[in-house]
């Protein structure tokens, strides 16, 4: 059988022969085909860190007019606005004078927004303020403040949580333009206990065991927050 014409160079040649200029070459580190591309490197690594932190020294003001515009839509009393303004604006000029860290800062306004402090505030509003001014009997009125301080100390040792308090108030966190909630009637106010009653029913023995209730207070609840920013300050 005939074989075709050969090249003339062999595999071991081949194996030996010099990379054509086309082949890939390996960079060596202080080349200038190495420095060039590490140095465009450092400088996106620097945007992204530069960029970074401009996102966290913005993250600050967001969460202060968060807190002012939560405040201002809470629906609760003036003089519980107030008293949270306050603490709002201690944080604020901490966080100008950049005396707080931001992460800090946002962790006091975690308090205020994320945490039961708003709904319970409501609830002592309703106990304090609405009970006494409906058209219920004595009766049904003590029944009431019975049936929400019960609720309110579930809440306050984490039995219940932000999310029962918001189902409980009901429409009363739903306000206005003028951020003032709407009034509830008689009828209304009823349905909001019955709501409480209904989860405090759904607490099982074994969720209480070992559990220490305390009575909640509107004076309580704005003192312990000053004190949360208090000691977010004094770091």
């Amino acid at each position: 059988m005939s074989q075709g014409p050969t090249t003339g160079v062999t595999t071991a040649e081949l194996k030996h022969a010099p990379l054509s200029d086309d082949s890939p070459k390996t960079l060596k580190v202080g080349s200038p085909g190495f420095l060039i591309p590490f140095a465009i490197a450092l400088v996106v690594i620097a945007a992204a860190w530069l960029g970074l932190q401009g996102i966290v020294r913005s993250t600050g003001p967001w969460a202060i007019q968060a807190a002012q515009k939560g405040l201002a839509a809470s629906g609760l009393p003036s003089a519980d606005r107030a008293a949270l303004t306050l603490e709002i604006e201690r944080l604020n000029v901490a966080l100008q004078g950049e005396t707080v860290k931001v992460q800090s800062a946002v962790s006091g306004v975690d308090g205020l927004l994320k945490e039961p402090l708003i709904p319970q505030l409501l609830l002592q509003d309703v106990m304090d303020r609405r009970l006494d001014e409906s058209g219920l009997d004595e009766s049904a009125r003590a029944n009431g403040r019975a049936t929400l301080t019960k609720f309110a100390s579930y809440v306050d040792a984490g039995i219940l949580n932000y999310g029962h308090g918001i189902k409980v108030l009901g429409p009363l966190t739903t306000v206005g333009d003028d951020g003032a909630p709407p009034e509830l009637d008689d009828a209304g106010l009823v349905e909001l206990v019955t709501r409480a009653t209904k989860e405090i029913e759904l607490v099982t023995p074994a969720r209480l065991a070992g559990v220490k209730l305390k009575t909640v207070s509107r004076q309580g609840l704005l003192d312990g927050y000053r004190t949360r920013i208090d000691g977010i300050l004094a770091k």
